[in-house]
């Protein structure tokens, strides 16, 4: 049972991708792994597809501000370099776009109930699994990183207060996290690839059909108002199209809340 545990816990090299993990960095402990990447990159060189992966991330960092909250050896916490071209807000996005889509379509092979809430989270039903927060840097040799940071509920059971659950709660089932990690970054290459097509678009239609409540009648709310829309589009900067009283209003990510 120990062995196991500690196998669950130490993270190798991938053998099975492309790019991604082939430079694997494990800290058993760290603030956050985005700050720590962010700081690699700006004073060192950084493989392409590097990962840094801990077991216990005590100050993790979520959208907003907010922090992220994980129990020890129980769940994934990680970030990933990747070099790109352009650093801008719509790369951004897009690779935001790409990487959501990747998690739901991994997670659709458990249970087919997991959809992306807007931006970057990932939710089972109405409770959340996890998060994404992507960070753009330029580092010390002027070469463009994308800081892409992921933290996903997988074997912690309780949650206090929060509106949250994980894989294990919903299928049963402990997991092993090091054999996950490696078909996740599988399946997080193979939407990547799809960076490469000249149509935005498909992208985008993508992740609209992943997307909590979309062209679902719900309540929201504003710092003026709580009003019932529906979702009708997502722009490449990221800002969502809400469909209110027949008209069409776009937001940014601190502007509105779902209620």
């Amino acid at each position: 049972m120990q062995a196991t545990k500690i196998a669950n816990i130490l993270f190798n090299p991938l053998i099975n991708t492309e790019f991604i993990g082939k430079n694997l960095v494990y800290l058993p402990q760290c603030h956050s792994t985005n700050d720590f990447a962010v700081e690699k990159c700006k004073n060192q060189i950084t493989e392409n597809g590097t990962i840094f992966i801990t077991s216990d991330q005590i100050a993790g960092k979520g959208q907003r501000g907010n922090k992220w909250l994980s129990e020890k050896n129980q769940n994934f916490t990680f970030s990933i370099v990747i070099e790109t071209e352009s650093n801008s807000m719509e790369e951004v996005f897009k690779y935001n776009m790409l990487l959501s889509c990747a998690l739901i379509d991994f997670f659709n092979e458990y249970d087919t109930d997991f959809k992306i809430k807007w931006p970057n989270d990932i939710y089972f039903k109405t409770k959340k699994m996890g998060g994404i927060l992507i960070e753009s840097i330029t580092n010390y040799e002027l070469k463009k990183n994308i800081i892409i940071g992921i933290g996903l509920n997988i074997n912690q059971i309780n949650f206090n207060y929060l509106n949250a659950t994980s894989l294990r709660n919903i299928i049963n089932k402990e997991l092993d996290l090091a054999k996950m990690l490696e078909v996740i970054c599988q399946k997080i290459e193979s939407y990547f690839k799809l960076n490469t097509l000249d149509s935005i678009s498909i992208i985008e239609n993508l992740y609209l059909k992943n997307l909590y409540q979309y062209d679902v009648l719900a309540k929201y709310k504003t710092e003026t108002e709580m009003f019932e829309g529906k979702i009708k589009t997502v722009l490449t900067d990221g800002r969502i199209g809400i469909e209110k009283n027949g008209k069409l209003h776009f937001f940014e990510r601190k502007q509105i809340v779902f209620l």
